[in-house]
C-alpha cells in the first residue's frame, strides 16, 4: 500500500499545483460536416449563438486576467481550439489568439495553443496566420482509407471528405508544426487502415513532427447508427496489431505507458472549457450541454465544479488494486462519475504488447 500512497500524493500535488491555465475554447458549435457518430446532433444547437460574439470574447479576456491574478503560481497559458469546427470561426480564433498571447507576454507567461479540426477549411493563408500565434499542434482525423472515411466523415450533401483532408494534411507537412493524426477504428474499417498508412507514408508522414494514434470509434449519442463500434477488449487486440504495423512502416511510436500525474486536465481547478455563449464546463465533451455547465464567464462557478475538484480514482476498489493504476489513474473521470465506476482503457488488456513494441521500436532506432 506504500506505493498507492505515493501515487495518491502525486495525484493531489499535480491537481492543486496551479502551474498552468488551461482553456479549451469552442468559438462555435457549428460544423461543416455531418459525421453520423458525432455527439453534436445539429438540431441541439439550432437556437444557440452561431459564432462567439465580441461581448463573450471580452469576458474571456477579463476572465483570463482574473485567473492569472488570482493564482500567482500560473506560469503558462495553454489553449486548445475545439468545436464544432473551430475554423468556421477563424476570425475569432485569430483575434483571441493574438489577445491571449499578448496577455501571456504581459505577465511573463509561456503561451502554447493547439487545434482540433477536421482540416477541410484550412488554407495556406489561414495556416500562416495561425502559426503567427504559436499554434504549435494540429489534430486531424481519418476514418480509415478513402472508401471507409468517405462513408462517415461527410459533408451535409453526403459527399466524402478524404481527398480534402488528405490535401490539407499534405499542407501541414510543409510547415514546421506538430501534427497529431487520429485514426478512428471500427470493426468495419480496421482492415483498411494499413492502406491509409501507406498513403500517409508516401507523402512524408514518418517525419518526427508527426504522431499517429488509434482511437476507438465512439457513439456519442444513442440516436447514432451502428457503425461497427468495438468494445474495449476487441479494440485492444486490434490496436496492438495496428501499432506493430505502424512501427514496421517507420512511423514514430510514442505510446509508452508511463506513469501519469493526472488522468485528465479537467480535474485541475485552473482548467476550463467554454462554449460560444460564455458558459464554462470542465470536460470538453460537455460543451454546449448547459445542464452540465459549472458557471459562466461573467458569474461565479456553481456547485457542479466541486464534484470535479473532489474526484479521485482511489475511491474505486478496482482501481486501488489494479496493476496499471499508475499509468491510467482511473482513465476518463467524466465516465467514472457518470457510471459510478471507471471504464478501463485498452492498455489494461494490451500493456505487455505495447511495452514489447516500444522496446522493439527503440532497438530499431538505435
Amino acid at each position: 500500500m506504500e506505493e498507492l500512497d505515493v501515487i495518491k500524493v502525486r495525484f493531489e500535488n499535480s491537481k492543486w499545483n496551479y502551474n498552468s491555465l488551461g482553456l479549451t475554447i469552442a468559438p462555435t458549435l457549428n460544423c461543416n460536416l455531418r459525421c453520423p457518430y458525432c455527439y453534436e446532433p445539429r438540431d441541439k444547437f439550432e437556437e444557440s449563438i452561431k459564432i462567439m460574439p465580441e461581448k463573450v470574447q471580452e469576458s474571456l479576456i477579463l476572465f483570463t486576467i482574473d485567473q492569472i491574478k488570482k493564482h500567482e503560481k500560473i506560469k503558462a497559458i495553454g489553449v486548445t481550439w475545439y468545436g464544432g469546427e473551430p475554423l468556421l470561426a477563424s476570425d475569432v480564433v485569430l483575434s483571441l489568439s493574438k489577445r491571449l498571447m499578448g496577455i501571456a507576454d504581459e505577465y511573463g507567461l509561456k503561451y502554447t495553443s493547439s487545434i482540433v479540426t477536421n482540416g477541410t477549411l484550412l488554407t495556406e493563408k489561414l495556416l500562416k496566420n495561425l502559426l503567427q500565434f504559436n499554434m504549435s499542434q494540429f489534430q486531424i482525423t481519418f476514418d480509415g482509407d478513402k472508401p471507409h472515411h468517405d462513408k462517415t466523415r461527410v459533408y451535409p450533401n453526403g459527399k466524402g471528405t478524404f481527398d480534402q483532408v488528405f490535401q490539407k494534411f499534405r499542407l501541414l507537412l510543409e510547415h514546421d508544426v506538430k501534427i497529431s493524426v487520429r485514426i478512428n477504428v471500427s470493426s468495419e474499417n480496421y482492415e483498411s487502415i494499413p492502406n491509409l498508412l501507406d498513403r500517409l507514408k508516401e507523402i512524408g508522414a514518418t517525419k518526427k513532427n508527426v504522431s499517429v494514434y488509434f482511437a476507438k470509434l465512439t457513439r456519442y449519442a444513442n440516436s447514432c447508427p451502428d457503425l461497427g463500434y468495438l468494445d474495449t477488449i476487441n479494440f485492444a487486440e486490434i490496436e496492438g496489431t495496428l501499432y506493430r504495423k505502424l512501427i514496421e512502416m517507420g512511423f514514430n511510436y510514442s505510446i509508452f505507458p508511463s506513469p501519469k500525474l493526472l488522468p485528465c486536465g479537467a480535474l485541475s481547478p485552473t482548467h476550463f472549457s467554454l462554449d460560444p455563449e460564455g458558459y464554462l464546463y470542465k470536460c470538453w465533451h460537455d460543451i454546449g450541454l448547459k445542464e452540465r455547465c459549472i458557471g459562466h464567464l461573467e458569474k461565479d462557478l456553481n456547485h457542479k465544479v466541486y464534484k470535479w475538484l473532489a474526484y479521485t480514482p482511489f475511491e474505486h476498489e478496482e482501481c486501488k488494486h489494479c496493476d496499471i493504476l499508475p499509468v491510467c489513474l482511473g482513465s476518463c473521470p467524466m465516465i467514472a462519475m457518470e457510471n459510478g465506476k471507471p471504464q478501463c482503457p485498452s492498455i489494461k488488456h494490451n500493456i505487455k504488447e505495447l511495452l514489447t513494441l516500444y522496446y522493439e521500436y527503440k532497438k530499431q532506432r538505435m
